[in-house]
């Protein structure tokens, strides 16, 4: 069979609280151009971990913020769109009504294994850094962690439920957090990072809300510049910092905070968290942000004729 080949493909990232898209185009050198980039905060997964069901609400929130990312990328020439679920979707028992609604909108509509959200996320975060050696990339999520090791390729993927709305749910009843509070957010952590066995991690780099939200707070970027902090690194000791001082915070001082965006505010301190905690149980220094991510693998691939 022939292989499709599109000189231009848009690959939607729906995760558990935001849903990213990329527009892109192969260069003249085989390399992904990216000529759009945007997110849209959904909260598709708030509230559905216990109950393993997306709310009426927050499926309506996505379908409108997906449909926006799709008109986005046809207005800038993607031949081919995919959408591509993770944690929220993996888990929901009703995860299907809500990509019916998706039928004729996009060409694809697929649920990522944790295996494969983590191999993919490897793989975009290192091609928009350029990045060559062994390293690991963590992706904080809002249902999920994936922590992917490799150095060409991936060698070891974990997928661990470990996310900022997820356990959102089940610490944070308000907002400020005491010390108690803090301390049995942590140790839940460590249990899950204990399970997974995670020993040491070379140069680990970090996406998606909850890393990128790192680096503006590190750097003291407003929320809206982002993208000024790819590639840039954020030392373990201030992850900890802002991991205790969000927590400590009224989620309206945290919405008040220029660095961080409002709607991902109430989350934002537990995303920490689980970041901090990584980094301190994998004896790594610090992390390097980066925008790259699964979708930007995604689009690698169907632009090179893989049919996802």
């Amino acid at each position: 069979m022939k292989k499709p080949q599109y000189n231009c493909v848009q690959a939607i990232d729906v995760g558990s609280n935001a849903a990213w898209g990329v527009v892109a185009k192969k260069g003249g050198r085989g390399e992904v151009e990216v000529m759009v980039d945007e997110e849209r905060i959904t909260g598709l997964g708030r509230g559905s971990f216990g109950q393993k069901r997306l709310s009426t609400d927050g499926m309506e929130r996505a379908e409108q913020a997906i449909r926006e990312l799709v008109e986005r990328g046809k207005r800038a020439g993607a031949e081919w769109v995919g959408a591509f679920g993770t944690s929220a979707l993996r888990e929901a028992i009703n995860a299907d009504e809500f990509i019916r609604r998706f039928d004729g909108v996009v060409h694809r509509f697929r649920v990522l294994s944790g295996e494969e959200e983590g191999m993919l996320a490897f793989e975009g975060a290192r091609m928009m850094l350029n990045l060559v050696g062994s390293c690991a990339v963590v992706d904080v999520g809002g249902g999920s962690t994936e922590v992917a090791l490799g150095e060409a390729k991936v060698e070891k993927v974990w997928s661990l439920p470990l996310g900022s709305l997820r356990l959102h749910e089940v610490f944070v009843r308000k907002q400020p957090l005491d010390d108690a509070e803090i301390r049995s957010l942590s140790a839940a952590i460590d249990k899950e990072l204990d399970c997974a066995q995670i020993d040491s991690l070379p140069e680990v780099v970090a996406i998606s809300g909850t890393a990128i939200t790192c680096g503006c707070v590190a750097r003291g970027y407003d929320h809206k510049d982002y993208p000024n902090v790819h590639g840039l690194t954020v030392e373990r000791e201030e992850l900890d910092e802002m991991a205790c001082t969000f927590l400590k915070r009224r989620v309206e001082e945290v919405i008040s905070d220029r660095r961080v965006d409002p709607r991902r505010a109430p989350y934002f301190g537990v995303g920490a968290m689980i970041l901090s905690r990584i980094a301190r149980r994998s004896k790594f220094e610090r992390i390097r942000v980066s925008l790259g991510g699964l979708r930007h693998a995604i689009a690698k691939r169907v632009l090179d004729g893989e049919n996802w």
